[in-house]
């Protein structure tokens, strides 16, 4: 009998450390189990933290105050392009529809609506065109008010070279040049590249009506030419021009 209860109690002991056993590798599964949900939730925690992180950054970029004053500052340069374009563009309606019903006007009159006429036909070209002007301020200081033209005369030159130079190329140019060669000779010559099948026209680039309306208004005190050579168109016009 003593031999049956001292086995039943080894069984017990036995049983006891077994559970014993079993309930610490449970309880070390469950801490190892919230361990790694800790660190999940951290994890996630973190990644969540870094993903809000990044939209506020890229909120603040987005809405950063420097683009908008660029912004700003680019529309204030178009802006104020288009004022001084179509105030450019009042001034030689102007010219055109008062000054221009004069038989003459002063020199420097027709020279200021040159200058803007220039201007106003920049604006539709590419920046390659090289667009370049080459005004003598001695004369034009000296003969600005005394001395007269004939309004629109340098219209003619410059439309032609807008009209049909060649605009495209990438050594395109258009240069023009008012100068003085004495006490009453103006000078007034216009270079422009022009296409290879432009070279071929009869009779130069332009209006032929312009060398008539020259010799009803200055008879024989002009000279007018124009030439070709490779590809460079060039119109030059001497006249005599009086005080007023």
């Amino acid at each position: 009998m003593e031999y049956y209860l001292e086995i039943i109690i080894v069984v017990l002991l036995l049983t006891v450390v077994f559970m014993l056993s079993k309930i610490s590798n449970l309880k070390k599964e469950v801490l190892e189990t919230e361990s790694e949900k800790d660190k999940a939730d951290i994890k996630e925690k973190h990644t969540a933290m870094a993903l809000e992180k990044a939209k506020i950054e890229n909120l603040r970029f987005t809405l950063n105050p420097h683009s908008f004053k660029n912004t700003l500052q680019t529309i204030e340069h178009l802006a104020k392009k288009t004022y001084n374009s179509v105030n450019s563009l009042s001034g030689i309606f102007d010219y055109m529809l008062y000054d221009a019903k004069n038989k003459f006007v002063p020199l420097n009159q027709e020279v200021s609506f040159a200058v803007e006429y220039l201007k106003l036909y920049r604006l539709r070209l590419k920046p390659t065109v090289n667009v370049s002007k080459k005004l003598s301020q001695d004369a034009l200081n000296e003969w600005g008010e005394k001395k007269q033209i004939a309004p629109l005369i340098f219209a003619h030159f410059i439309e032609n070279a807008f009209k049909h130079g060649d605009l495209n190329s990438s050594d395109s140019f258009i240069q023009v040049i008012i100068d003085t060669i004495d006490e009453n000779t103006l000078v007034y010559s216009v270079r422009n590249k022009i296409a290879e099948k432009a070279t071929n026209k009869k009779g130069g680039l332009g209006n032929g009506t312009f060398k008539e309306r020259l010799e009803l208004l200055y008879e024989n005190n002009f000279e007018y030419d124009y030439s070709v050579t490779n590809n460079v168109y060039t119109a030059n016009l001497k006249l005599t021009i009086n005080d007023k």
